[in-house]
Order: C-alpha cells, then structure tokens, then sequence
C-alpha cells in the first residue's frame, strides 16, 4: 500500500464518517455508532469490539482526528471540516525524513501530531 493510499484511505474514511454522524444518514450505518454523551464530548464515538471491525477501527481513527482537531460538535460545514482535514494531512505528509517511510508519518498515530497541528 502506497503513502497515498494510507492517507487517501483515512482522508475518505473522516470525510464520510462526518456526514453520517452529522447528518444521521444513512440511518443503518448511523445506528453502527455510539456517540458520547459527556458534556464537550459530543463528537467521541464509543469503540466497539471486535478490534478488528470496520466500525471499531474507523470509530478510533474519528476519535484520534476529532482530538487533534479540536471537533467538539457538528457546527461546522463539512466543507471546511474537509478543508481542516487536508491541512491536517498534509501536515502529517511533512514530519520525518520524505525519502523514506517514518513511522511518525503513520496517520493513525496521534504522536506524530504533538505538536498540536
């Protein structure tokens, strides 16, 4: 799997996962998560068992992007949450050394983003 691929893959994942948590549609995969309840928590997704299910993997890869975003409600476009998302990948794309893979290039690590970006 190419570089691009890894951040396309989780770039398509947040971007579709932010509709159907804002907007509730589709209903079936809606019902498929869990949204927290604490107050200013709103937009965490409860993981799920097994580990290796979709709903869990994209359910910890929202909850890693919604941290490192500071997301916590829908109120934003999806636009502009598209537009926060590429700058935060791109972001990403830039820490270590851009000849070899690195793992603090991995998206999935919410180390790599320290800094805040």
């Amino acid at each position: 799997m190419t570089l691009h691929n890894l951040y396309s893959d989780s770039y398509h994942c947040c971007n579709e996962l932010y509709k159907v948590l804002k907007y509730h549609t589709p209903i079936s995969l809606f019902q498929l998560f869990s949204l927290s309840k604490r107050p200013g928590e709103e937009t965490r997704i409860i993981t799920t068992l097994p580990l290796n299910s979709f709903v869990h993997q994209a359910s910890s890869l929202w909850n890693t992007i919604r941290q490192i975003m500071n997301l916590n409600d829908f109120n934003i476009t999806h636009d502009s949450f598209k537009c926060k998302l590429k700058e935060l990948i791109l972001s990403a794309q830039t820490k270590g050394d851009k000849t070899e893979w690195n793992p603090i290039n991995k998206f999935l690590n919410s180390s790599c983003f320290e800094n805040g970006t």
